[in-house]
């Protein structure tokens, strides 16, 4: 017990030290760095006194009741950048706190007031990228039409596509996994409450129609402004024409698209061999958390088809084939493979842009479904073997 009321006394301690509204004397960038590094201090007294705590009972409970929350110093740096609001030190600020938060308590009125501050007030700043993750699309919006800098416009333009993309494919997904969902439109309306109502209130045949205008405009106006952290450093133009590709030539019902790759040996391999198949593309790596989760049902369904006319792909984008083949002696993957590595060209033919990516391909090559996992996957699968049986017996 005195151990562990040491360890408290260790954090009140860090928790204590002066803050900002202590240290007038200082400049606002001074009297900022003090406040970003009482909150760090705290948290890593928190982590150290954590790491001391034994049992996992008592570390939950001790998470929940001594977790540093940032909201608890959302009151010091909002008056930091008022005080200061024409200091280089107010946009970091604001930007500090929308950009840290916990769960519980949130207190989301304060950073909306910072988001507010920072569109209203500092639409010229270059750190506004710090802050795309956390804002809305009407603040991306206003960057795009007003920031002065060209290169983050465009970061702001290409933000906006991306989220629109990420937002039909969401809506897909949850639709697909609801298939009754228009049918029983009383079983979720409470969802029109949430945060999450775009799942029934989305237009997709809209929504892809404004991310394609948002994306033209990318190419239009910011092609060559790069994109930081992004595949293989493309820039923004050549990242929304990939998804134009995608939106124009790669949506269910049209054949996919020639494929030239490898195997693990090194053997050049096609697409079109497997016409007349029914063809899973699993684009993947072994880095890939959720790649990797979907191996055990993989398993399954290649057992399963044992004998069908199917066949798994899994494209593997890791840098070497080595690693891969490392891989498999530890994991069973009984399925063709392919090596497209981080530069090949089935990155681009398929507009990879996320892992996994999937594509289910009927016997004739035509692109039936898109993103589908486990049940879902299945259910594809099994929909176009019978496709094959049917057209076999001449029905």
């Amino acid at each position: 017990m005195n151990h562990f009321l040491g360890l408290l006394a260790i954090i009140i301690a860090v928790a204590a030290a002066p803050g900002a509204e202590q240290m007038p004397d200082q400049p606002p960038g001074g009297q900022l760095q003090a406040l970003v590094k009482e909150y760090q201090d705290s948290v890593d007294a928190f982590e150290k006194a954590l790491q001391e705590v034994q049992g996992e009972a008592e570390r939950n409970e001790f998470y929940r009741a001594n977790a540093p929350q940032p909201e608890r110093f959302y009151p010091r740096f909002m008056e930091l950048a008022e005080r200061h609001a024409k200091d280089a030190a107010a946009v970091d600020a604001l930007i500090w706190v929308v950009s840290h938060s916990s769960n519980e308590p949130n207190d989301e009125a304060t950073q909306r007031k910072a988001r507010d501050a920072l569109r209203r007030d500092y639409l010229a700043s270059d750190r506004l990228p710090l802050v795309f993750r956390w804002v809305d699309n009407e603040f991306l919006q206003a960057v795009v039409e007003k920031s002065p800098h060209r290169t983050i416009r465009g970061w702001a333009c290409y933000d906006l596509a991306e989220r629109g993309l990420w937002r039909i494919r969401q809506v897909r997904r949850w639709r697909s996994e609801n298939a009754d969902w228009q049918q029983r439109k009383w079983k979720f309306k409470w969802i029109e409450q949430t945060q999450f109502a775009y799942f029934v209130t989305t237009d997709i045949d809209q929504a892809t129609q404004e991310s394609e205008e948002t994306l033209e405009r990318v190419v239009r106006e910011f092609t060559d402004v790069p994109i930081e952290g992004r595949r293989n450093g493309k820039t923004a133009g050549e990242l929304a024409k990939g998804h134009l590709h995608e939106i124009r030539h790669l949506a269910i019902g049209m054949p996919a698209p020639e494929l030239s790759s490898v195997d693990l040996e090194g053997k050049a391999v096609q697409l079109s061999d497997l016409k007349g198949r029914v063809v899973v593309l699993d684009v993947w790596a072994t880095w890939c958390g959720p790649c990797r989760v979907m191996i055990p049902h993989q398993r399954e369904l290649v057992k399963r088809l044992d004998g069908k006319p199917f066949t798994l792909v899994s494209i593997s984008v890791d840098e070497d084939r080595e690693t891969v083949a490392e891989f498999l002696k530890n994991e069973a993957m009984p399925w063709t493979h392919w090596h497209n590595g981080t530069k090949g060209s089935i990155i681009a033919d398929l507009n990879v842009w996320s892992y996994p990516t999937i594509y289910v391909l009927d016997a004739k090559g035509v692109i039936r479904s898109k993103d589908v996992r486990g049940k879902l996957l299945d259910q594809a699968v099994d929909a176009l073997l019978k496709e094959v049986e049917r057209q076999s017996q001449g029905k």
